[in-house]
Parts: C-alpha cells; sequence; structure tokens
C-alpha cells in the first residue's frame, strides 16, 4: 500500500469513528431526556416513538456536524455553570 491509501484508509477511518461519537452522545443524552423528564411527567409516551426521534435525531445531525459541535459547546457551558453554582452552594 502506499501512503496515499494509508492516508484515504486513516480519513475513512476518523470519519467513522466521528458517526459512531455522534450516536453514542446523542442516544445517551437522548435517553437521559427521556428517563428524566418523560418518564416523571408522563407515563403515556411509549419508548419506541422517542427511538424513533433518536434515529431521525441521528440522521439530522450527521448531515449538519456543525451542530453536533455547536451543541457540545453548549452542554460543555451549562455543565461548566452548573459545577459553579454547586461550588457555590458547597461554600
Amino acid at each position: 500500500m502506499n501512503n496515499k491509501m494509508r492516508y484515504y484508509i486513516k480519513i475513512r477511518l476518523i470519519a467513522v469513528l466521528k458517526k459512531i461519537l455522534i450516536i453514542a452522545f446523542v442516544g445517551a443524552t437522548g435517553l437521559c431526556v427521556y428517563f428524566i423528564v418523560f418518564k416523571r411527567f408522563s407515563e403515556s409516551v411509549p419508548f419506541f416513538l422517542f427511538i424513533l426521534y433518536l434515529f431521525f435525531l441521528n440522521k439530522f445531525l450527521l448531515r449538519n456536524l456543525s451542530l453536533f459541535l455547536l451543541i457540545e459547546k453548549m452542554f460543555i457551558w451549562i455543565n461548566q455553570k452548573l459545577l459553579y453554582l454547586l461550588n457555590l452552594l458547597r461554600v
């Protein structure tokens, strides 16, 4: 294999890993939201509808990677603010 082929394989592998990361991120946050919000306030939300929602959200985010990065930055910012508030409450 020449260097161009190795470089191409590395690029494709990174792209696949990014897609897996997006799917895992959306799935984890979606399940957290489902169990925190929907299970607490509404027992009538079918789980399969929520999985269908996650599937379409994954399809949208896979096409719009910049939106995923924006959402990731937003979650990091929220976590920083929550940690700051927790530190204030601890004092």
